[in-house]
């Protein structure tokens, strides 16, 4: 069994099961932080996979910061979540990023952020999909942002 995609299921497990302890925001941002920092997860810098576990990890802790009223740590945690696509990260550039907590934050009103998001994003993963979902939201629509198969999309 592979060590970070245990990591990255029992990140998101924690967040979504919403298991805290006496110290609430400290007990459900730990996972995510520790995962997001390196004191968790993968220690080996030429581990191929370390860019998407932290990605992961980056998301979870947002939206734990999104659900406990920190909105501004949820856009930072969106923005350091969007560093993470490159060559080096396979999972992103073939499946994609994770979008929920984008959508989340586009909801919210924090537009800018998640713009910033898609653009970093657009670096490394369908290009003309994200520039459609770009152009809608600096339009004041609200795209549905996802990372599954797209019928609507044009063939690139």
């Amino acid at each position: 069994m592979k060590v970070v995609p245990l990591l990255q299921n029992v990140v998101r497990f924690l967040w979504e099961a919403r298991l805290k302890d006496n110290h609430e925001q400290e007990d459900v941002d730990c996972p995510g932080r520790r995962l997001a920092d390196g004191s968790a997860g993968p220690r080996c810098g030429g581990d191929r996979h370390q860019p998407d576990v932290i990605h992961s990890a980056h998301v979870v802790r947002g939206h734990a910061r999104l659900e406990a009223g920190d909105v501004e740590g949820a856009c930072q945690d969106l923005d350091e979540a969007g560093k993470q696509g490159s060559l080096r990260a396979p999972v992103l550039r073939s499946f994609g990023p994770d979008f929920r907590l984008a959508g989340m934050l586009l909801d919210a009103g924090r537009r800018d952020a998640v713009l910033s998001y898609l653009s970093r994003c657009a670096s490394f993963w369908k290009l003309k999909r994200i520039a459609r979902w770009r152009s809608a939201i600096e339009r004041g629509e609200r795209p549905l942002m996802f990372r599954g198969f797209d019928q609507t999309e044009p063939k690139e």
